[in-house]
């Protein structure tokens, strides 16, 4: 970190952390506070006076020395603070870190997520100097900024003295985040600094997530330093996330691997949703669903068709919904939607599911269309039932970026109920959704419905 005992990088300081706060949900569980010794006319007299006191929060003499593997002292005293270090957990994060190759001028041409930008020294002469930052990072008042992805990436110019200023400041960074939040041993890159930070934070479910992070001291010539700091949130964590931090990596010339989350809160959040699907509140007003015997999803209602009350058999969970004509739900991967159809005319619904069955498969097989691997099955008869068919269409969709194909599955129901009048049902299988409940799910159907869906079990992998 910068000499902290300028005023303006405290104010920076506190800004990265209130963001960082609102960000977390309900907030992590460092607390924010201000020094007791630093008030605002402290603040703007060392706006004023540039150089001329030492901050009362420096820890640390400027003629300290840091070793290759240097950290700060347990016994060390912090004036103006009653926190102890081992309150602030100093220097008891365990990382590898290390230096890697920087990339080359060419290599950073082709960079998926990282560019060169320009920051200014907006308090200080106002040169801008080139660094490397998120694609999609935007600049006030001379502080970079980037939210996304899980990550949160901030830089500011500053003017660097000596050594020690690092030591300096990450002593004023603690004392700003007091408990909760546990620092590596500073370490070097070349003539750099950096220092590993952990610590936890809990989303509005009350699920405890972990943040990782690394601020980094970039030293440039004439007495500059850009300071970056990259945290990551394992709630945003997604598909990019690891691959524009490895790009950092690569840009800063350091290794990042201590930056991975340890997936805790993924496996909590997936067991809450999953939870969250099967608990059914009838809506106010409409049909309610019975749990029908010996199921475990299944439940029993009724919708009319016409003028004829006919019972029917839904997955019943947090999605499910019963109006006057039709019922639908979607849960563990699977999306149900039964309805009556009817008609002035006598009705064949085995010629009615075959001529579907033909333009359904023609739509996802057309070319033009962006699917894949069409298969359609034949109209086969639905077991237990005195006129009634099903079959099925299977193809690859892509997902809502276009970028990967999902298996889905389309099966359709047809069952006679007169001459004008039949059920029909539509099950829509997605493989990305599935979760450990998907097969006890799938089977009901089965036996519900006197149709076959083996082929279509979820096989988690291992």
């Amino acid at each position: 970190m910068g000499r902290i005992r300028n005023g303006r990088k405290i104010i920076v300081l506190i800004a990265i952390l209130l963001m960082l706060s609102a960000l977390a949900g309900c907030g992590t569980t460092a607390a924010i506070e201000w020094d007791s010794d630093l008030e605002d006319d402290d603040i703007d007299s060392e706006e004023e006076n540039g150089d001329k006191e030492e901050s009362d929060d420096a820890g640390i003499s400027d003629d300290a020395e840091i070793s290759d593997n240097a950290g700060i002292s347990d016994d060390e005293e912090k004036s103006g603070s009653a926190e102890t270090d081992s309150d602030i957990n100093i220097s008891t994060l365990t990382v590898s870190g290390g230096s890697r190759e920087k990339i080359s001028d060419e290599e950073a041409a082709s960079l998926q997520y990282i560019e060169k930008v320009m920051l200014e020294n907006y308090y200080g002469d106002k040169t801008e100097y080139e660094m490397y930052a998120p694609i999609g990072s935007y600049k006030l008042n001379g502080t970079l900024s980037y939210f996304n992805h899980g990550l949160m990436f901030s830089a500011t110019v500053y003017n660097y003295e000596t050594d020690s200023d690092f030591e300096e400041g990450l002593r004023s960074y603690l004392s700003i985040l007091k408990k909760g939040y546990q620092f590596s041993e500073i370490m070097r890159n070349d003539d750099d600094r950096y220092v590993f930070l952990s610590s936890q934070g809990e989303d509005y479910n009350g699920l405890a997530y972990d943040i990782k992070g690394v601020l980094y001291q970039d030293v440039r010539e004439n007495g500059i330093a850009i300071e970056w700091d990259l945290e990551v949130m394992e709630d945003g964590v997604d598909s990019e996330t690891y691959l524009i931090i490895d790009e950092i990596s690569k840009c800063y010339g350091i290794y990042l691997d201590d930056l991975q989350i340890n997936g805790e809160w993924e496996k909590a959040e997936a067991e809450r949703l999953m939870e969250m699907q099967d608990v059914y509140e009838p809506e106010e007003g409409k049909a309610e669903l019975t749990k029908a015997d010996g199921y475990q999803y299944m439940g029993i209602t009724a919708i009319s068709i016409d003028d004829i009350e006919c019972p029917i058999m839904l997955p019943m969970g947090r999605n499910s919904s019963v109006i006057e004509e039709s019922a639908m739900t979607t849960m563990h991967g699977v999306y149900a939607y039964i309805w009556g159809y009817s008609s002035t005319h006598p009705l064949n619904y085995q010629a009615d599911a075959e001529a579907a069955a033909d333009r359904n498969y023609r739509y996802v097989s057309d070319p033009d269309k962006d699917y894949q691997n069409a298969i359609r099955s034949e109209v086969m008869a639905m077991s237990g039932f005195n006129q009634a068919v099903y079959y099925v269409i299977e193809y690859d969709e892509p997902d809502y970026n276009g970028e990967e194909y999902h298996s889905r599955v389309d099966v359709y129901c047809y069952i006679k109920l007169n001459d004008k009048s039949n059920l029909r049902c539509e099950l829509i299988l997605r493989s990305e959704d599935y979760d450990d409940s998907t097969n006890i799910l799938l089977k009901e159907l089965e036996t519900a419905y006197g149709i076959d869906l083996s082929r279509y079990y979820y096989e988690k992998e291992d």
